[in-house]
């Protein structure tokens, strides 16, 4: 019999084994264990027994692509954990669901079927899924939990492809239809229909059912969640009662029916394959590997039994290696369960003896009565191991002694984090595997498992060694600049360096920096470790500054050899202090006068030592020249080169030693005074001329030249013409140039700035302008023109003729002037030759001419017209009737001098007033036209309508029967025209009360109340009150009077 730590360590391996399975989505799945496992490890639970475990006919201990584990967590399966088998691979199942064939592989497996599936179905079944094995039941009744799936729903639902389960149980009792008298026990609730997507679908057992989508919809074709079948059951459970202690036999088999397409799988859950069990041990070990560990991790023993009517003992059976009460925690020989009592707990620890002698075994056998009445046993076996955690702590020394800045850490082996740190001192919280900032000292270490179990482990931080810095020697600075070297020695790590004071050094934060001084100074050199100024050490060294003498500064000096002897000392730069000694650059002692006629030129050297041996240099250096060399002879300078701008030039030579000299050029040029350094050069005609100075005393003959250029002087001249109409821009003007040298640059100003730069300008307006030329020499000159204009031009005359009527469009302009040649009449839309247009409406016309050179004037003139006749008259009554047809007609136009008047056709008048009678008798529209006509004959008409209307007349009835006769059934006012309204009519009883209303001429009473339909009021004289007012002459109306209602 398996007990319930055997379903925890079931889990604990599923969990393991699962982690390596095919995985897609949040279904997983492994179909590479052994069916042996799969029964005992995953199906069963408690209370049950198996044996002779095959799967399609073969030996448990191979594995099958048919079948294997699943873990539902985070699928919609409604399973957990469990097993399944499928009639393709088990990987078919995984989601989201994408295909509405899924088979796999996809022709299918090719196996055979299975007979009981085939008289379920009542079709050739392929593909089968069978596992069998035998079972002993521990109690009276067997059950498990499972989900039936296909992807053959909704389709092929009574199409002859009945994909179908069955579990069939045979064994004593039972007397079924199937191979061994076996029973379907996988059927619907409460019904002995077997499982099959025939019998559980949307429209049968529906309850029972879940869709899955159809491989093509959201969202199951998109969220991982859902498995691939199209559909499948709720978790249902087998049930089927036994007979204690008898041996059974179970096939669970599933196959596809019809052909070997579109697969189906059963969900089985794990561990819910139990019989009732009278006695159950469970063990919680503080170890996820399920041991006990000397000194630490322990573990609960619980008992529980499920009837407690009765008293129960349970023996204990000890064995193994470990020995009762010395390695472990006592256990007792007997368990008693009194009556009531369901449980017992117990705590099992592993002592700790030091001793190493590797893992040892406590098997411990329950022995208690069965439900079949005999004893039953079931073991449980418990490793004992040795706690090997171990912890060793490295150190890191402080950076120097009383530094608090060492470090420790610890390796930790063994043991099952996470883990906790007890330092001693308090260096780290218990969280850290590491302290820092540590003091040289003594510590220990604890570290403790999450299981209880611990290590400990004793160190030392040590003090680092002492640094030692040497600032150098003291030292006479000479020069000024000393370059200090400091030195440190004992340091581990990289140091930081700080000279004081930092004034005069290159660099302060370096070993070896440069000191210049102009004072004796001591300096202070301080070095730590980087980040521990608390190491710091110092020294200092002295630097005195000698500021020494003052030798002279270098001087450099050119002779002549005809130049006087003279002292060295004199030839010095600055002001030295004293003479001291002269060498030459061999170091050889040389005197203090230096003759230029005898002595060679060299460097020679001016030392001089101070009272404290700093010996300063001054050199002067003699270059000794030759006699006919320039710089003895002089050197002389013509001038520069140039360029001039007319026919003369001054020269200006610089002399040279000699001091006089004589200018010479080529013939045809003239040099007043030839023998002065300043004279004029005259040349007769442009071009480029060399002249030359010459300076000769009969040893020297020094020589120079300079080239001068000259050119005839640039003159410019302007030719214009004037702008040919009074503010017109259409001048010109244009350069003629004599001299200069070519190209030449031009520049045309007027008082707006910069017009033109070119030889000639156009579209200049009136006024001045000014040309400025520049040739390739840079020589310029100037001219001024001035632009004239004709006077402006004007229209002479303008006369025109009024249109004879107002509005009429023949009245003419006449444009005079002797110089236009075109004239406009619509402000310079176009021109033409006639002086005189005609046509012309009353308005504003804008004028133009435009005389030979194109010159236009403008001018403006308003053409009037006569006034306009304006037709109108009145005529009174308004409207008339036809008992008054005369119409009264008044002439009120405007601007007339006589009228005729055309009264419908029917009589014509010249009058300015008079009556005409419309004596017909019949109410009509008369229309009347008034034509007005003035004094030039213009015309203008008007025309309204006379209306002569008929005159209201009504008719009140004094009876009426609403018999629905068709004869006198309705009773009301009528009258001859729609002339009425704000009619208010009413009818009362002999009471006072109002029985009809209206106050629309069309609505009469039907004898009804209020004409609501209902009975007939009785037959009665009533009394009536009638108001209105006539739309043709707005006077108000008003009768009363009686109706009788007849019937």
């Amino acid at each position: 019999m398996l007990i319930s730590i055997s379903r925890i360590r079931t889990i604990l391996v599923l969990n393991m084994f699962l982690a390596s399975a095919l995985v897609q989505a949040q279904l997983a799945v492994n179909n590479t264990v052994s069916v042996q496992f799969l029964v005992e490890n995953v199906l069963l639970g408690g209370g049950v027994t198996v044996s002779n475990i095959t799967f399609n006919g073969q030996p448990a201990g191979l594995s099958n692509i048919q079948i294997g584990s699943f873990d539902g967590t985070g699928c919609n399966v409604g399973l957990a954990q469990g097993l399944l088998l499928a009639t393709g691979d088990i990987a078919v199942a995984l989601g989201p669901n994408t295909s509405d064939q899924a088979t796999l592989p996809s022709l299918g497996i090719g196996g055979i079927g299975d007979p009981d599936l085939d008289q379920i179905s009542s079709a050739i079944t392929f593909d089968g899924a069978v596992l069998e094995f035998d079972l002993v039941p521990s109690g009276d009744e067997i059950s498990f939990n499972y989900v039936f799936a296909s992807e053959e729903y909704l389709e092929f639902v009574n199409a002859g492809y009945n994909d179908v389960f069955g579990f069939f149980l045979s064994g004593p009792g039972i007397n079924g239809p199937y191979m061994n008298n076996a029973e379907n026990i996988a059927l619907v609730p409460g019904s002995s229909t077997p499982v099959a997507i025939d019998n559980v679908n949307t429209t049968t057992n529906s309850t029972y059912y879940v869709d899955n989508g159809d491989g093509f919809s959201f969202p199951w074709n998109s969220d991982p969640q859902y498995i691939q079948f199209d559909g499948f059951t709720v978790p249902l459970t087998a049930y089927s009662t036994v007979q204690c202690g008898q041996t059974y036999h179970l096939k669970i088999a599933i196959a596809d029916a019809g052909d070997e397409v579109l697969d189906s799988g059963v969900f089985l859950e794990g561990g819910s394959f139990s019989s009732p069990n009278p006695f159950m041990a469970d063990l919680s070990t503080e170890s996820p590997n399920g041991e006990l560990v000397e000194g630490c991790a322990g573990a609960t023993l619980t008992l529980t039994r499920p009837d407690t009517q009765d008293a129960m003992d349970v023996t204990v059976t000890l064995s193994g290696t470990a020995t009762n009460g010395v390695d472990h925690t006592p256990i007792p020989a007997v368990f008693s369960f009194p009556v009531g009592q369901s449980s017992i707990t117990f705590d099992l620890d592993a002592f700790e003896d030091f001793i190493s002698e590797g893992t040892e075994q406590l098997t411990i056998t329950f022995t208690y009565p069965d439900l079949c009445g005999q004893n039953s046993s079931s073991t449980l076996t418990i490793p004992i191991v040795e706690n090997t955690m171990e912890a060793v702590v490295s150190t890191t020394a402080t950076t120097c002694p009383g530094a608090c800045n060492g470090e420790a850490s610890v390796a930790v082996s063994g043991g099952t984090g996470p883990f906790t740190y007890a330092w001693s001192d308090a260096l780290a919280g218990p969280g850290a595997a590491s302290a820092s900032n540590v003091c040289a000292g003594s510590y220990s270490l604890i570290v403790e498992d999450d299981l209880g179990c611990s290590a400990v482990d004793t160190f030392d931080v040590v003090d680092g060694a002492d640094l030692v810095v040497d600032a150098g020697p003291d030292t006479t600075s000479c020069a000024g600049n000393m370059p200090l070297q400091a030195e440190v020695s004992g340091a581990s790590t990289a140091v930081v360096w700080a000279w004081l004071p930092a004034t005069g050094l290159s660099d302060p934060s370096i070993s070896a920096p440069v000191a210049t001084v102009s004072d004796t100074v001591q300096y202070w050199v301080t070095v730590h470790p980087v980040g521990f100024p608390d190491c710091a050490v110092t020294d200092s060294v002295t630097i005195t500054f000698d500021p020494g003498v003052d030798p002279g500064q270098d001087t450099s000096l050119t002779l002549c050899p005809t130049q006087p002897p003279f002292l060295l000392f004199d030839v010095l730069g600055g002001n030295p202090d004293s003479e001291g000694m002269w060498t030459d650059a061999n170091g050889a002692p040389v005197p203090n006068t230096f003759d230029p006629g005898i002595d060679a030129g060299g460097t020679f050297i001016h030392s001089l030592t101070s009272a404290a041996g700093c010996t300063s240099t001054a050199d002067v250096t003699i270059d000794i020249l030759d006699i006919t060399d320039p710089m003895c002879c002089g050197t002389v300078d013509a001038g520069p080169a140039a360029t001039v701008c007319g026919l003369t030039h001054v020269l200006q030579a610089t002399t040279g030693n000699i001091g006089i000299g004589t200018w010479s050029g080529p013939p045809g040029y003239a040099i007043v005074p030839a023998q002065n350094a300043q004279a004029t050069a005259v040349a007769a005609a442009g071009g480029a001329a060399t002249f030359f100075w010459t300076e000769n005393d009969g040893t020297c003959n020094v020589v120079d030249s300079v080239t001068i250029t000259f050119t005839d002087t640039l003159v410019a001249t302007v030719s214009s013409t004037d702008a040919l109409c009074h503010g017109a821009c259409d001048g010109t003007a244009t350069a003629a140039l004599a001299g200069g040298t070519a190209p030449y640059a031009f520049q045309w100003t007027n008082p707006t700035g910069v017009v033109s730069n070119t030889a000639g300008v156009v579209n200049l307006c009136a006024g001045s302008v000014t040309l400025s030329v520049t040739d390739a020499n840079g020589c310029s000159a100037q001219a001024d023109v001035t632009i004239g204009q004709p006077e402006p031009l004007q229209i002479q005359a303008v006369d025109f003729t009024e249109p004879w009527c107002h509005g009429s469009c023949d009245g003419t302009i006449t444009i005079t002037d002797p110089a236009a040649v075109a004239y406009s009449f619509n402000g310079g839309v176009d021109f033409g030759p006639d002086t005189t247009v005609a046509n012309v409406c009353a308005d504003e016309y804008q004028l133009m001419i435009r005389d030979a050179n194109g010159c236009q004037a403008t001018a403006s003139i308003n053409v009037t017209g006569p006034p306009p006749v304006i037709a109108d008259f009145m005529f009174t009554p308004e409207p008339g009737t036809v008992d008054a047809p005369e119409i009264n007609f008044y002439n009120t136009s405007v601007n007339d001098v006589s009228v005729v008047w055309d009264i419908a056709g029917l009589a014509t008048s010249d009058e300015e007033q008079f009556t005409y009678g419309f004596d017909f008798r019949q109410p009509a529209e008369y229309p009347v036209c008034l034509t007005a006509i003035d004094d030039h004959g213009c015309e203008d008409s008007v025309c309204r309508v006379v209306v002569i209307n008929d005159v209201l007349e009504t008719y009140i009835p004094n009876c009426f029967t609403p018999n629905a006769d068709g004869v006198n059934d309705q009773w009301g006012m009528v009258s001859n025209i729609p002339d009425i309204t704000e009619l208010e009519l009413r009818v009362f009883d002999r009471w006072g009360k109002v029985v009809f209303a209206a106050t629309d001429p069309s609505d009469h009473w039907d004898g009804t109340y209020r004409n609501g339909g209902g009975n007939l009021m009785k037959q009665d004289v009533y009394v009536y009150s009638i108001s209105f007012r006539s739309i043709a002459t707005g006077l108000p109306q008003r009768s009363v009077g009686h109706v009788s209602l007849l019937k």
